[in-house]
């Protein structure tokens, strides 16, 4: 566990077994009265060269909580949150600049430009949502799912139904030449209990490298 603080603009991280509990009440707080709106771009439709170019789509787009690892203090207070890492995980350190500092107003925005092109696009936004009325987060989404059947028929029972009341949207990961590679990304509906425990849906769930994440607003 850690997070980050900042001093002289440059963000320190703190490890630590768990948060303490004045910033754990905070947290608490946070992932209710704000959404990260990340959008990723990942394709590619290479047709110059016949039956040789890249053809793929792995892009998506989802409305998810802040996650822990990414509160960032300066003063004892929240500036914002650190948005560097893989999006659904926590990797390592590496070295955290101000460039992925999601600052604490409505609107504010990161983003990472990739290649782009006619034929490639690769992209990362984050924009900030202070919701109006705070709200907790009524699905979750998983980022790595593996299972080498496409066809296969996911239900809340392959994975718990404790915590998940129905599949709403799976996404095939596809490899560079637009195959399937034995590996889901999806969205899943929260039942009542689920809604009301994140974390430990989100502990259950931690083999998919689950976000939780709001459907208002649509997702693709």
């Amino acid at each position: 566990m850690f997070y980050f603080i900042m001093e002289n603009d440059v963000l320190v991280r703190q490890e630590m077994d768990a948060l303490p509990p004045e910033l754990e009440e905070l947290y608490q707080n946070l992932r209710k009265k704000y959404t990260i709106d990340f959008d990723l771009t990942d394709w590619a439709d290479d047709d110059r060269d016949a039956g040789m170019g890249y053809c793929y789509s792995n892009s998506y787009h989802i409305y998810r909580e802040p996650l822990r690892q990414e509160l960032v203090l300066k003063d004892g207070r929240l500036a914002g949150f650190y948005v560097g890492f893989l999006e659904g995980t926590a990797l390592e350190w590496n070295g955290a600049t101000e460039k992925y500092l999601l600052k604490l107003e409505n609107g504010a925005r990161v983003y990472e430009r990739g290649t782009y092109s006619n034929f490639y696009g690769n992209s990362k936004a984050w924009t900030l949502i202070a919701e109006e009325e705070p709200v907790l987060k009524d699905h979750v989404f998983l980022s790595y799912v593996a299972e080498e059947d496409r066809n296969h028929d996911f239900r809340p029972r392959d994975f718990d139904e404790t915590f998940i009341e129905s599949v709403q949207k799976v996404w095939t990961i596809e490899d560079n030449y637009g195959r399937f590679n034995g590996a889901f990304r999806m969205c899943l509906k929260l039942t009542e209990n689920g809604i009301a425990n994140p974390d430990q849906v989100l502990e259950v769930l931690k083999k998919h490298r689950p976000v939780m994440i709001r459907l208002a607003g649509g997702i693709r």
